[in-house]
């Protein structure tokens, strides 16, 4: 199953094995679960559109599993940045901040925080237990995890070892709209079940959210052209390794972004809480400045 997929991102000899569902599905949840009733293999791997698999991840998997028979073990498949996009200065903090990709520090054997749908092998009999609920726009693999857990000891090994390339890195607008939605969608599974903020979900940027969004929307404008412009000037860095000047924008810039990040999510917690429609994160904004 891919996300987003489109043929210019899977080889042309992958793209005739595979069978394409026609229909327009209302959110991604949706196309997922629709996917998984018509999937017939024991093993299924969901897989998002933007990365590109390297030689033997379909092997590496099957030998992986082969170790871990209980239908609640997952595999987490390791990402890494494609040479191309790894002086990008968004993907850079999102790494550093281990925001995308999702991704523990080390290999290991990790629990249902790190069931993350973007790149994982499963055993197709573990959404017989429970499968993707349509409704969530974001956070839909956190929400799953959260129900599979009280019905299975759910374990996800994850080996530090890249098996897919990142190719393209995400924008910020992009980026904006993901935690906007996370931020909606967390408060819509603790109100489903208020047992969803002992399971360490709850940060303070969504415990707190009032002191997390920025209420004026010039102030948003400034600091995205701020942004943009530490961006620019950090162009073609390597920013693993800025020193002086260069450390101190990259500080900076990293400020901006956790800033920016910390609102788009907070206001997503509170439209939820006060029965609003999720809308993406520059929609709100334009709403919020008439």
């Amino acid at each position: 199953m891919l996300d987003g997929f489109n043929g210019q991102t899977v080889s042309p000899a992958l793209v005739q094995r595979l069978v394409f569902d026609p229909r327009q599905h209302p959110t991604r949840a949706a196309a997922r679960a629709a996917a998984l009733t018509s999937a017939r293999a024991p093993l299924v791997m969901l897989f998002d559109g933007r990365y590109w698999p390297l030689p033997g991840l379909v092997a590496y998997s099957l030998d992986v599993h082969a170790t871990l028979p209980a239908v609640s073990d997952a595999l987490l498949v390791g990402v890494t940045a494609d040479a191309s996009t790894r002086r990008h200065p968004l993907l850079h903090w999102l790494s550093a901040a281990r925001r995308f990709p999702r991704q523990p520090a080390s290999s290991g054997v990790y629990g249902w925080p790190h069931f993350n749908a973007h790149a994982l092998v499963c055993k197709r009999a573990l959404f017989a237990l429970a499968s993707f609920d349509p409704e969530f726009r974001a956070g839909e693999d956190t929400e799953l995890a959260s129900r599979l857990i009280r019905v299975t000891p759910l374990k996800v090994s994850y080996e530090a070892l890249p098996q897919a390339l990142l190719l393209l890195p995400p924008t910020l607008e992009a980026a904006l709209e993901h935690e906007y939605l996370d931020g909606y969608f967390r408060r819509v599974r603790v109100d489903r079940d208020p047992r969803a903020r002992t399971l360490g979900d709850v940060e303070d940027r969504f415990a707190f959210a009032e002191r997390f969004a920025i209420t004026r929307a010039e102030e948003i404008a400034t600091l995205v052209t701020s942004l943009r412009q530490l961006e620019q000037s950090l162009a073609g860095v390597e920013l693993a390794f800025a020193t002086d000047d260069e450390a101190d924008r990259l500080k900076l810039m990293h400020q901006l972004y956790e800033t920016l990040f910390s609102d788009a999510a907070a206001r997503g917690w509170l439209d939820a809480e006060r029965g609003r429609p999720a809308v993406a994160a520059a929609a709100s904004r334009r709403r919020r400045a008439r």
